[in-house]
C-alpha cells in the first residue's frame, strides 16, 4: 500500500468517527427507553407498567458497560460460528480435492 492510500484511510476513519459527533453538536442524546416512556405517558396517562426490570444499573456508565459487554459477547459468538462453518467448508473442499474420505467435524 502506498502512503497516500494509508493517509486517505486514516482521514476516512477519523471523518466517520468524529463527523457525526460534529454534525450533531449541541443535540440532546437520550435513550429509546426514555422516549418510549414519554410517548406512552402522553398517549395513555393512566397506564401503569406490569413488568419491572430485574436489575437497575447504578448509572448510565454501568448501563453502557453492560450493553457493550453484551454486544462484544454476541459478536464473539457470531464470529466463532462463522469461522467454524468456514473452516468446516474449506476442510470438506480440501478433502474432495485430495480424494480423502476421512471424517470431518
Amino acid at each position: 500500500m502506498s502512503r497516500t492510500s494509508i493517509r486517505f484511510g486514516i482521514v476516512l476513519v477519523l471523518l466517520l468517527g468524529f463527523g457525526p459527533l460534529w454534525w450533531a453538536r449541541g443535540a440532546e442524546f437520550s435513550g429509546t427507553d426514555e422516549r418510549a416512556m414519554e410517548a406512552i405517558r402522553s398517549a395513555a396517562p393512566g397506564y401503569t407498567p406490569w413488568v419491572q426490570p430485574l436489575f437497575d444499573p447504578a448509572g448510565s456508565e454501568v448501563e453502557t458497560l453492560l450493553f457493550s459487554l453484551q454486544a462484544g459477547i454476541g459478536g464473539g459468538i457470531l464470529g466463532y460460528v462463522m469461522g467454524w462453518y468456514r473452516g468446516r467448508g474449506s476442510t470438506r473442499k480440501e478433502n474432495e480435492e485430495t480424494g480423502d474420505a476421512g471424517t470431518t467435524a
